[in-house]
């Protein structure tokens, strides 16, 4: 089962890990406020942003600025993470392209 890490539970973060918990997904989830995270019920509750990722395959970051430090123990990005290519379409076109939008594969 995939391992994905869930970083932000607003109404899009939320959204999107109820799904992949419908979808079978092995779920974590963390955000500022943990009350949050655990109110979604979706699985583990992460105690930091690196926690959440440690061991996770696909990581989905929903958050409104950028992640804290905490990330990392020195800030940086925690290995083998990375932003995602500014060329990929939005997640509202997965599937099928926006409308305007040109498929970047």
């Amino acid at each position: 089962m995939t391992r994905v890490a869930v970083l932000g539970t607003g109404k899009m973060g939320g959204a999107i890990a109820r799904r992949l918990k419908t979808g079978g997904f092995n779920v974590s989830v963390w955000d500022r406020k943990k009350s949050k995270a655990e109110a979604l019920d979706v699985g583990r509750v992460a105690e930091s942003p690196a926690d959440a990722v440690g061991d996770a395959e696909v990581v989905v970051s929903i958050v409104t600025c950028h992640l804290p430090k905490s990330l990392s123990k020195s800030g940086r990005r925690a290995s083998g993470v990375r932003p995602m290519d500014r060329n990929v379409p939005s997640t509202r076109s997965v599937g099928r392209p926006a409308r305007g939008a040109q498929n970047p594969h």
